[in-house]
């Protein structure tokens, strides 16, 4: 909640750019609520919308605050969730998928954790499970 806590010790630039990176991402639990202390944080501050992500970074940068994850993070986790496949472990490739789908939207993420769990319980379209 560094977002709220940013905004209420009024460093407002960088509580609205944690927002707008909260808000980039695909919905969580918090989403909601972070869409509504976002807009009570921009009438404070006679803004009308959030800043893009680049510009939310680089406030954030600039503020002394670390953005994760960087692209080459995503791009390693996905080589680990592959190389799990590749050495018989789905089941912990599932958490790396998972952790993609929280970190990035893509619509086939979700199928592909599917198909791990299915796989490695031997389930298959045909099957009676």
């Amino acid at each position: 909640m560094q977002r709220y806590a940013l905004w209420k010790t009024n460093s407002h630039k960088a509580g609205l750019a944690c927002y707008a990176m909260v808000l980039s991402m695909p919905e969580g639990p918090f989403h909601d609520r972070s869409r509504d202390e976002a807009n009570q944080l921009l009438a404070e501050m006679g803004e009308e919308e959030l800043p893009d992500r680049d510009r939310a970074e680089q406030t954030l940068r600039a503020a002394g605050i670390p953005v994760a994850p960087p692209l080459a993070l995503l791009e390693q986790l996905a080589k680990v969730a592959i190389m799990l496949v590749d050495a018989g472990f789905p089941l912990a490739a599932d958490e790396a998928v998972w952790l993609l789908g929280i970190m990035q939207p893509a619509d086939v993420l979700p199928a592909l954790r599917r198909s791990l769990r299915w796989g490695a319980a031997g389930i298959t379209p045909d099957s009676d499970e």
